[in-house]
């Protein structure tokens, strides 16, 4: 279970795209005595290593090609699709298998070693342990650089991968994938493990400092709204309760999870015991259901030492929609008048992070001209590239009402085949081949602080950490949304029709 070689491409870089590189020679030494010579594809030089891995991954083409013309390399349906493992084309042959993710503009690569002759053809992946380890320190090695803003930062944090692949994987070997155990060797803080007890695999490291326990349940709402009874208001309420538990030894910790909405609960491997019985809790935080109808779910665990997602779930809506819409649109590609109205439900609390509705304008020039008296509420603005009108509802909808209200005409430029924006950048709307004509919607994006639709919490009266001690316990709640649109009334809206009875029997 060890690794040919690591490498870090750019895919924004023309020039320089290589930014980092580590070969491991006795591993290749390995290579080389479980396969034959004619079936073992050297690793070339960098670049050209770098060009056949992004030339697979479409971002180069044959000189002369662009970017939407077909490939027959690269585009071809006869390859076989195993992502994330490739099998990349070189000048001497196919390299197999060749682990790849692209993030933050990066392509994070290594090739594991194949313990097996593949001039008998390539074993299947289930049995190459390998791969997993390759794609599980590929994952460590995303969350360690992270997002980056300017050159000399990326550079920063490539030279840093040295020493972070000298913990994680020496020689080659991956020995730890969990990126807190590894910042925590890298930035040589003390580790000893007491005589008295012996540390599990999963907690190498030992936390010592002030103690402190912090859960954040993070809940999301999908919805699409359109007022023809054809058209089914469809609507998804999900969460993620994420667990960090800077507790010192390896505690034991028990806690009730109450909502009387939970659909099912998905919870992480360290979970030891969970159980669905009802039980009335003690608490019941403000602005969520309470009474009797209340269930806990009792989940007992013992934490790792990095932040981790306890549980995942999903919920009925037990007061529907938090926000219903209507938005109405008609014109030509010139011109449209437009209107959106919204109501909050009373049983959603008002005060918001923030509150935005998007109205992207498909197939047509940029916005020239906008005459409108103003929105009820908030105010409006154009994106940079004056194809998105931006409306800022703001952090409270009006106490009384719970309405707000925006009617506009939209005048259109000549539409061109590649807009920009003033600074020259290119646009960041992308054509939807569905929103033609009078065919659009209106997206929404909130979010709502110390507020959980479902009314999913954590009962902290319920909380048991064995062995006992003294720590600070932060409980935290968001609710945003997901996916969150709103067809126009005039047009005709993108949904899936439900099977006939006839099918599903």
């Amino acid at each position: 279970m060890s690794l040919r070689g690591i490498w870090v491409f750019s895919a924004l870089f023309e020039s320089d795209s290589v930014l980092f590189s580590r070969c491991f020679p006795t591993v290749e030494r390995r290579a080389a005595l479980h396969q034959e010579a004619s079936s073992l594809t050297p690793i070339p030089g960098d670049k050209e290593l770098c060009e056949a891995v992004l030339k697979e991954l479409g971002f180069r083409k044959k000189q002369g090609t662009s970017l939407d013309e077909f490939d027959k390399d690269v585009d071809s349906c006869n390859k076989l699709e195993q992502k994330p493992v490739h099998e990349v084309r070189l000048k001497s042959g196919f390299l197999w298998p060749v682990v790849i993710i692209e993030k933050f503009g990066l392509v994070f690569m290594c090739v594991p070693l194949v313990e097996a002759d593949l001039s008998h053809g390539n074993p299947t992946l289930i049995k190459m342990p390998g791969v997993s380890q390759g794609y599980s320190l590929l994952h460590s090695m995303v969350d360690f650089v992270g997002a980056w803003t300017t050159k000399e930062e990326l550079q920063s944090k490539m030279n840093e991968l040295y020493k972070f692949l000298c913990v994680a994987a020496p020689f080659g070997t991956p020995v730890d994938t969990n990126l807190a155990t590894i910042q925590s060797l890298v930035n040589l803080k003390d580790v000893t493990v007491p005589l008295k007890s012996k540390q599990p695999a999963w907690k190498p490291v030992q936390y010592k400092g002030k103690q402190q326990l912090v859960f954040t349940v993070k809940e999301e709402i999908r919805a699409v709204q359109h007022v023809k009874k054809q058209v089914q208001v469809e609507q998804q309420l999900f969460g993620i309760i994420l667990c960090r538990a800077d507790l010192e030894g390896i505690p034991e910790i028990t806690l009730n999870i109450t909502s009387s909405t939970l659909d099912f609960l998905v919870v992480h491997p360290c979970v030891l015991e969970g159980d669905t019985h009802v039980q009335i809790p003690s608490f019941q935080p403000s602005q969520m259901l309470k009474g009797p109808e209340l269930v806990g779910r009792k989940v007992r665990f013992r934490p790792p030492t990095e932040s981790f997602p306890l549980c995942h779930y999903s919920a009925k809506t037990p007061h529907g929609l938090p926000v219903q819409g209507i938005y109405q649109m008609q014109g030509d590609a010139n011109s449209v008048q437009i209107s959106v109205q919204l109501r909050l439900s009373n049983k959603v609390k008002n005060s918001f992070d923030y509150c935005e509705v998007h109205l992207p304008f498909f197939h047509r020039g940029p916005v020239v001209r906008l005459d409108s008296a103003g929105p009820s509420a908030g105010n409006i603005l154009l994106s940079p590239d004056k194809r998105r009108l931006v409306w800022d509802v703001g952090q409270k909808f009006p106490s009384k009402s719970l309405e707000v209200s925006l009617s506009a005409t939209i005048f259109f430029g000549e539409k061109r085949q590649h807009q920009a924006t003033a600074d020259g950048q290119q646009p960041t709307l992308v054509e939807d081949p569905f929103c033609t004509g009078i065919n659009s919607y209106a997206q929404v994006y909130f979010k709502i602080q110390d507020f959980t639709l479902s009314g999913c919490a954590i009962d902290p009266r319920s909380l048991v950490v064995y062995p006992g001690g003294k720590f600070k316990l932060n409980i935290s709640y968001e609710f945003l949304s997901a996916d969150y649109k709103i067809w126009n009334t005039n047009g005709d809206a993108l949904f899936a029709n439900p099977l006939p009875n006839a099918e599903l029997q």
